[in-house]
């Protein structure tokens, strides 16, 4: 733990010399990457998945982003070199947590209605894709059928002949191309 304070106080202290950061949006940068962190680790191992992490990186950045903005705010009113960065801290920190309680229902209440309209759009679409299937299925069926009668060598020619003129009729071949007599057969395999 004192490590991470270390490296956590040394990063703030380049910050602030080098990157020429003021200390509040350094300790805020510092703090939401410690956070980050945490959430990475806890992904890795399996604890969270990448949704929730997504999500609470997002709360983690915005509450660093707020704190700093609280502390930066704190300094320009009261310019008391440290004071002023603690008090805001302290202020923005409360206002987060207020929020947060003030929120939590808000946020649950919202998770039910999403859940509701994707189980919703989710049984339409089942919905829809069963209707789409049985229609498919029912015209592939009766192009089956029709198929199988057309080449049956069992029934008689009459039969196969009038089964191939629904098949042609059933594909939508013009008229004029399709065959309906043994005279016109013949006529055409002599041709």
């Amino acid at each position: 733990m004192l490590t991470v304070g270390g490296i956590a106080a040394a990063t703030i202290y380049a910050l602030t010399n080098y990157a020429s950061l003021s200390a509040p949006f350094a300790a805020s940068f510092v703090s939401a990457s410690q956070s980050i962190a945490s959430l990475v680790k806890s992904l890795n191992s399996g604890e969270i998945s990448f949704d929730q992490f997504t999500e609470m990186s997002q709360l983690v950045c915005m509450e660093s982003a707020a704190v700093g903005l609280a502390s930066a705010l704190g300094q320009a009113v009261i310019p008391v070199p440290v004071l002023g960065a603690v008090l805001g801290t302290i202020a923005g920190r409360m206002v987060i947590d207020f929020s947060k309680k003030y929120f939590a229902k808000e946020t649950e209440g919202l998770k039910h209605r999403m859940e509701e309209y994707y189980n919703q759009c989710l049984t339409k679409i089942d919905q829809t894709y069963q209707a789409v299937v049985s229609r498919i299925i029912a015209e592939y069926e009766k192009l089956g059928d029709l198929t199988k009668a057309a080449f049956d060598t069992s029934k008689n020619v009459t039969l196969r002949l009038q089964a191939s003129i629904e098949l042609a009729e059933a594909y939508d071949v013009l008229d004029a191309k399709i065959i309906r007599n043994i005279n016109e057969l013949d006529a055409f395999m002599l041709s």
